[in-house]
């Protein structure tokens, strides 16, 4: 068990959160709190992690009280007050963080070779369905002269 802490508050917990290698968020494209484990994939952070994270800080660390050492455990209400705290102070778009890590520019203009790629391709793929479409109404006239 780790070191007790002399007192039980946000500070406390955002410690104990980086000694697990935990780190929390909150993603404002999706609106929604978010977890990490070490350098892993972030992930929404449900009532059942949530709890799970609380439980594993409460067997892991404690802290001093003028009676005795304590299970550092929070409450409901100290628990979302610290992590609302956390959530406000790390709100990420995610998006946003992509796209600020792309490298700079290169100066090559790729989106005329693409608009060209689509060109070529409905020039030569419409004509053949329009085509197709064409015999296909022939087929369902004689059908129905057929039928008559």
């Amino acid at each position: 068990m780790a070191p007790a802490y002399r007192c039980k508050d946000g500070a406390v917990l955002r410690s104990a959160l980086a000694a697990l290698g935990v780190s929390l968020r909150y993603n404002l494209r999706q609106q929604k709190a978010e977890i990490r484990k070490g350098r892993g994939d972030w992930r929404v952070l449900t009532d059942r992690s949530s709890g799970a994270l609380r439980d594993r800080i409460e067997q892991k660390f404690t802290y001093q009280t003028l009676q005795a050492i304590k299970p550092l455990r929070y409450g409901g209400e100290a628990w979302d007050t610290y992590c609302n705290s956390i959530f406000h102070e790390h709100e990420v778009d995610p998006f946003l963080v992509w796209l600020e890590a792309l490298p700079d520019w290169d100066g090559v203009a790729r989106c005329a070779a693409i608009r060209e790629s689509m060109i070529l391709w409905e020039l030569s793929v419409v004509p053949a369905l329009l085509a197709t479409r064409d015999r296909a109404t022939e087929v369902a006239e004689l059908l129905a002269k057929a039928e008559g």
